[in-house]
C-alpha cells in the first residue's frame, strides 16, 4: 500500500494517515513513523528505518538504560529502556 515497506517490528501492512500532518503507521501493531507536511517525506522515512537493538546502539547508556534519542520523563519518573528492545530512532555503534 503507497509503497510502504512492511513493519520493521510485526512484518505487517503500514498506511500513511492524515492530511495536514501525515505519519505511517502499522495497521497491526500500532508502529509509527514521526509526523511529516508531506506523503512523500513519511513513506520515505519508514521506508529508510532501521531497526536496532538498545544494546547495540550508539545512543544506549546500559548502566542507566538510558537513550540519549528516545528518553524522556513521563509524570516525574524516567522512561527506560531494558537492552532487549528495539528502536527505530538508534544507530549501531
Amino acid at each position: 500500500m503507497e509503497g510502504l515497506n512492511k513493519c520493521p517490528f510485526c512484518g505487517g501492512v503500514a498506511e500513511i494517515i492524515g492530511r495536514k500532518k501525515m505519519k505511517a503507521v502499522c495497521r497491526d501493531c500500532g508502529a509509527s513513523s514521526p509526523t511529516f507536511s508531506f506523503r512523500s517525506e513519511a513513506v520515505e522515512y519508514w521506508n529508510k528505518r532501521t531497526i536496532v537493538r538498545c544494546k547495540d546502539c550508539k545512543f544506549y547508556h546500559v548502566e542507566e538504560k538510558w537513550c540519549d534519542k528516545n528518553s524522556h520523563f513521563e509524570g516525574g519518573a524516567a522512561r527506560t529502556f531494558e537492552e532487549s528492545q528495539f528502536c527505530s530512532l538508534g544507530e549501531k555503534i
